[in-house]
Formats: structure tokens, sequence, C-alpha cells
């Protein structure tokens, strides 16, 4: 991780030492390739942590669903914010459900792929309510995923200073 990104971390009055590792992970996303990030938020999805990501939390394969959602919730909102949704769902359909390319375009731009927003809106719900509706959970997430856009906001923002100059 860069000087300029611990520097920052050190900054942030994180609630627990959790917030914490999940901040560190959605900082650490932004140097993982986006065809394997679509591949890591399909695993995530269905609460299985990659080989790939990083900070792999101790005990997470006794955690319960609910456990498992305040982790993966937020590093899932920031796997879209970088690649889409699209990339995430193209990965699924064509590497796990057998869709060729052309297949899958078709089927994005039909009607079929409402009914998979309207599901995964439903267990990721844009308010981060969670799974239990805890909003004492909600605002934790909301923090992370503040932090975590505004730090890629900022990164963005940069390269595209380096860029034009």
């Amino acid at each position: 991780m860069k000087k300029e990104s611990l520097e920052l971390i050190e900054q942030i009055r994180f609630k627990d030492e959790k917030e914490k590792e999940i901040f560190i992970i959605c900082e650490e996303l932004k140097d993982i390739p986006y065809s394997t990030l679509a591949k890591m938020a399909n695993a995530l999805i269905v609460w299985e942590w990659p080989d790939e990501l990083p900070g792999r939390p101790k005990g997470w394969d006794g955690m319960s669903d609910d456990e498992k959602y305040d982790w993966t919730a937020p590093i899932i909102k920031m796997i879209k914010v970088i690649i889409g949704e699209k990339a995430i769902a193209r990965y699924r359909m064509t590497n796990e459900d057998g869709m060729t390319d052309r297949e899958f375009e078709d089927w994005w731009d039909s009607n079929a792929n409402k009914e998979l927003q309207e599901l995964l809106d439903e267990i990721y719900k844009n308010d981060y309510e969670g799974c239990t509706g805890d909003t004492k959970r909600n605002n934790s997430n909301d923090f992370i995923l503040t932090i975590c856009s505004f730090v890629f906001g900022v990164i963005t923002a940069f390269l595209i200073f380096i860029l034009i100059s």
C-alpha cells in the first residue's frame, strides 16, 4: 500500500478494528485487475472469501451470514464502484452459467436482468440496511463506503490530473 494511503489511514478514527480492516481491504481493491475483481465479487456474494483478496477475517468459515454480510457488503459495493454491476454479472453469466458474450449482451439488454438486479438490491440494499435491518450496522457500513468512495475519488482525480498535465 502506498505511503499516502497509510498516512490517511492513520488520520481516520475508526469505530473498531474491523472497520479499519475493511477500509484497508477497500483501499487495496484499486490495485487488483478488473477481471479478478469480478471473480472476487461473485465469490463474496455467495459467502466465499477469495484467495486473491487480502485480509481474510479470522474465523470466516465459522461466521454467521449476518457476520459475513458485515464484511462483504462494503467490499462488494466498492467493487461495483470500480468495475460496475455489468462486469460482475458478465463474469457470473459467462464463467459460471455458460453464456457466451453475445448471449450475455442480449440478456443484459433485455428485461431479464431486471429480475437479477431486484434480487441483488434485496440482498445488498442500497441503504446498507443489512440482513436484519440493524441501523447500527447501517451507519458503520455507510461510513466505510463513504471513506472508500472518497479515497477512490481522490485517487481518480489525481490520476486524471496527471494524465491531462
